[in-house]
């Protein structure tokens, strides 16, 4: 069973070693089970990964997100096709229409914001603030036309990080580890 989430800051070569991990930075190697590995976060822009490795990835369901230079996440990789009906879903994805997917939105929104009215009930937010993230979750359009989500992520995050935190690009710590969670 996989558990660990590796980061990877600085390295060379991202290979196989006997179904591990070989990590080299500084000609000294770093090894890990595959079979301990969920996913894997590499920060390098410059690592130089081998095939082999990227197959044993997805034949291990190992999801690897990588970031640009600038430390955001930029791409990932992950299993389609360890599982037939996985991969009919992903297709059939590809085929919706824009009002199926103008509805899905709305539900992933709805969810979000109903997310982040519960963490603010448990941090005891501004009662006011909580009861306005439930307005907006019934206000949600199909499409979030009117952008509840964003007017909503607004509140949320200056009830959980002060009134001054703005959520822009490249801008601190805190907006850097977001950007994971969007990943």
């Amino acid at each position: 069973m996989s558990w660990r989430t590796i980061y990877i800051t600085q390295c060379e070569k991202i290979s196989l070693y006997l179904d591990n991990l070989l990590i080299v930075k500084d000609a000294t190697e770093y090894k890990i089970p595959l079979k301990d590995i969920g996913s894997i976060v590499v920060e390098d822009y410059k690592a130089v990964f081998t095939m082999k490795i990227l197959n044993k990835f997805i034949e291990y369901n190992i999801l690897l997100i990588t970031c640009d230079e600038k430390h955001n996440p930029y791409g990932i990789l992950n299993s389609i096709g360890n599982h037939s009906r996985q991969y009919k879903v992903v297709s059939n994805q590809i085929q919706w229409g824009e009002l199926e997917k103008n509805y899905l939105w709305k539900g992933i929104v709805r969810k979000k914001i109903e997310n982040q009215r519960e963490v603010m009930k448990l941090l005891n937010c501004n009662l006011d603030m909580i009861n306005k993230m439930s307005d907006y979750i019934e206000d949600v359009e199909i499409g979030d036309l009117t952008n509840r989500e964003g007017i909503a992520a607004g509140i949320y995050f200056r009830n959980i990080f002060g009134d001054k935190f703005r959520r822009k690009a490249g801008e601190g710590v805190q907006n850097s580890a977001l950007n994971y969670g969007y990943a």
